[in-house]
């Protein structure tokens, strides 16, 4: 595997299970402007930006201000938080990239704070050289924006010195989009005809 000066990861999915624990967060989110959700609608939305999911509702634009709010209240409610789990793979990987001397960041959609929230739960804050969500960013991925932004706060400029690593091909497409490598982490195969190389284990990405 090559190795990379700085590696980037998303948060949802990547380096973090949140599945279980967005479940109550878009029910409080929808719920707010009284909308109901069910889990196959948050499986969608756990992929998307929240105001693509919200126009996937047909939310009416005066709602979405109320329901952004909510979902920010939603993602620190102890029910939430209690049932996110890190991936076994995660935090070895880090840590011996690391070793190695690679600067190590997040690229979410996710909010800021919310990952850092998480991340001092776990006691692993210390591990990233920064932290990019959506407060940092005006368009979602597969934008090159989050990625750029991420790049920036580095104080790095785009190269194939720099990896992008997501579950899902909007992670890899805003790597590509700007201009560094996307990989993507399919655990659990589920994208069996994809073309490109993908990771089976963030492990993967040490040997």
């Amino acid at each position: 595997m090559k190795q990379y000066q700085v590696y980037l990861f998303d948060f949802d999915g990547t380096l973090f299970d949140t599945i279980q624990s967005l479940y109550p967060v878009y029910e409080y989110g929808f719920g707010a402007v009284g909308m109901n959700v069910t889990h196959a609608e948050c499986d969608y939305f756990i992929h998307i930006s929240l105001s693509q999911s919200a126009d996937y509702m047909h939310m009416k634009p005066e709602d979405y201000p109320i329901f952004r709010k909510a979902i920010g209240v939603g993602l620190n409610l102890e029910e939430s938080l209690k049932l996110i789990t890190l991936f076994d793979d995660a935090i070895p990987t880090v840590k011996a990239l690391r070793a190695r001397g690679a600067k190590i960041g997040i690229v979410s959609g996710n909010n800021e704070d919310h990952m850092k929230i998480v991340l001092e739960r776990f006691h692993v804050l210390d591990l990233f050289d920064e932290i990019t969500g959506n407060e940092s960013f005006k368009n979602p991925k597969p934008s090159a924006e989050p990625c750029l932004a991420a790049i920036a706060k580095l104080g790095r400029t785009p190269s194939h010195d720099i990896l992008y690593v997501g579950d899902s091909l909007q992670d890899v497409e805003s790597g590509l989009n700007a201009k560094i490598d996307g990989l993507l982490v399919d655990r659990s195969n589920a994208y069996p005809t994809y073309e490109r190389p993908k990771l089976k284990s963030l492990l993967d990405l040490i040997k």
